[in-house]
């Protein structure tokens, strides 16, 4: 008796298992949403917000700092495994960005605050991809600016939440919608 008690029990343990791991996100964790497209920034969307005091923190110029709020900007991702290409394009200029998406440091040099150093990976639950950078402001103070970008409206809008934290000093928080083309 006591062997069939175990026998019945192995089932009903693996189901509570498996619906722990569906219901924490972990069984698919391979399965995540696909962002690859031609995107619009929503100048106009309900709930958007300034870049200018963002950008602020790594020296970025007043006239940048105005156009980033009124120039009609398009995005083309790529999204392969773990690697997402975004190529933005507006006002006359072009810059590509590769994230890799498995939460190692990125270095690069950028004109404005010198070393950077960003990890990109993917929420807890699945859906969300993250990158947090770290950089020093153009009058030295250390500051991290995380970029939450999630898929909403069945898949036809991107909604990227950014966040800027400067030591000692103030969060600013921006939101942006971008919206699918093709």
């Amino acid at each position: 008796m006591e062997r069939l008690a175990r026998v019945s029990f192995l089932p009903a343990s693996a189901g509570l298992v498996l619906l722990l791991l569906l219901w924490t996100g972990q069984a698919f964790a391979g399965s995540h949403p696909d962002f690859s497209g031609v995107w619009e920034l929503d100048l106009d969307a309900a709930g958007s917000t300034s870049m200018d005091a963002l950008l602020a923190t790594q020296g970025v110029g007043w006239i940048q700092r105005k156009a980033a709020d009124t120039v009609e900007v398009t995005q083309t991702i790529t999204q392969n495994g773990t690697t997402l290409t975004i190529k933005v394009e507006g006002g006359g200029q072009s810059k590509t960005e590769v994230l890799e998406l498995d939460g190692k440091v990125q270095v690069r040099e950028t004109e404005n605050t010198g070393r950077v150093e960003t990890r990109s990976f993917w929420s807890e639950d699945g859906k969300t991809i993250v990158t947090v950078s770290k950089y020093r402001t153009p009058d030295g103070k250390p500051a991290v600016w995380t970029t939450r970008r999630t898929l909403a409206g069945g898949g036809k809008v991107i909604v990227v939440d950014h966040e800027v934290k400067v030591e000692g000093g103030e969060t600013l928080k921006a939101k942006r919608f971008v919206k699918k083309k093709s």
